[in-house]
């Protein structure tokens, strides 16, 4: 009996958890994008030139920037590929709310589904004669951090779509002791967001091959995270005490947690 309250009780915490964390995000993201500016860098040549001729891409976000991506496109029609999970349940609902279409399916589940699924979005897309973007957490759905998963070069291949590197940066924001350090951007703020891309996957004939494709797209993503705390090296929420021994000193694992000084983890061998 006491197992089945138990359960009841987590049930019913989780159906509320869905019903009012979508309400709470949305309504306090929108503070957030009132009162902040933003900046784009290559934006345009990497993600909507490429859209605009019809090409199908892949947005590689590193999972510390969740929540700055998930409200940039908001209302867009997009696609976010979403594990097959109970946390990924509730990303579902808020994703929906947000104007975003879902695709359930991660590298270590669901990913033939994923790839049927992503076929048949981009089919009833392709009358409108533009691209579908689709976003993926590439380092998810339990890190480490800023080492990309083969999961999206495999979808990549398979749709046979393109790869953006895109990262999102803010002035102020709190960093969570998490595995991947995500960001809360703060009200007030100035976001910076980078673009490179879009890298095709080449004909790949081994392991090897697919593993180098793979490690340079992340080298990408890691130059990328590197230039957005060179624009905005500050914690946002620090003492004048910290800021004054930080200096001007840049520590990666600071921000991006100890697995950033974590040799890449060779897939292919």
């Amino acid at each position: 009996m006491r197992r089945i309250l138990l359960s009841f009780k987590k049930g019913f915490l989780f159906r509320l958890l869905l019903s009012t964390a979508p309400v709470f995000f949305r309504a306090y993201m929108g503070f957030v994008h009132l009162t902040s500016r933003k900046t784009y860098i290559g934006m345009e040549e990497s993600l909507w030139k490429p859209l605009r001729r019809g090409e199908n891409l892949f947005a590689a976000i590193a999972h510390q920037d969740a929540l700055i991506a998930a409200y940039e496109y908001r209302g867009s029609g997009f696609l976010i590929l979403i594990s097959q999970s109970r946390d990924g349940d509730l990303i579902a609902e808020i994703s929906h709310r947000l104007g975003y279409g879902t695709v359930r399916g991660s590298s270590s589940r669901g990913g033939r589904a994923a790839v049927r699924e992503l076929q048949e979005h981009y089919e009833a897309h392709r009358e409108s004669g533009r691209g579908l973007l689709t976003a993926i957490t590439v380092d998810g759905p339990r890190g480490p951090a800023f080492q990309i998963k083969p999961g999206v070069v495999h979808l990549a291949r398979k749709t046979g779509s393109g790869i953006v590197i895109q990262r999102g940066w803010a002035k102020h924001k709190i960093l969570l002791k998490s595995w991947d350090r995500t960001v809360i951007p703060l009200p007030f703020n100035h976001f910076v967001f980078h673009f490179e891309g879009p890298f095709q996957v080449p004909p790949l004939e081994g392991g090897e091959d697919f593993d180098q494709f793979r490690l340079n797209i992340e080298g990408h993503l890691r130059r990328l995270a590197l230039r957005s705390v060179e624009v905005f090296p500050g914690f946002g929420l620090m003492t004048s005490s910290r800021r004054r021994q930080m200096g001007s000193r840049i520590d990666p694992a600071a921000f991006f947690g100890k697995s950033w000084f974590s040799p890449p983890v060779s897939k292919g061998k």
